[in-house]
């Protein structure tokens, strides 16, 4: 089950490394420890919505992929789907 974070404890994030982190999203979209690693570093970031819409970072979370042919750890792609569903409802306000 994913914890909520206070906003306090969250960090800033630079539009390079927001960039570098996208980039890294599309490399390790199907590698599920690493995206899984990926998505724990943005779920600590805070993200501006000027710099989600520039970065169309929801676009690569899209492209990770959270159900695999051949799955040796459904438990991690369980995870996998359920971060990338909790940053769709921390990112929602940009899109409605």
């Amino acid at each position: 089950m994913l914890q909520l974070r206070k906003e306090s404890s969250l960090q800033p994030i630079s539009p390079e490394e927001l960039v570098e982190l996208g980039l890294s999203l599309d490399k390790y979209k199907n590698t599920p420890v690493e995206a899984l690693k990926l998505l724990k570093v943005l779920d600590n970031k805070t993200i501006t919505a000027l710099l989600l819409r520039d970065t169309k970072i929801g676009k690569r979370l899209t492209a990770v992929n959270e159900n695999p042919e051949n799955s040796s750890a459904p438990e991690l792609h369980s995870q996998i789907a359920g971060m990338k569903e909790h940053l769709k409802k921390k990112w929602s306000f940009i899109y409605q």
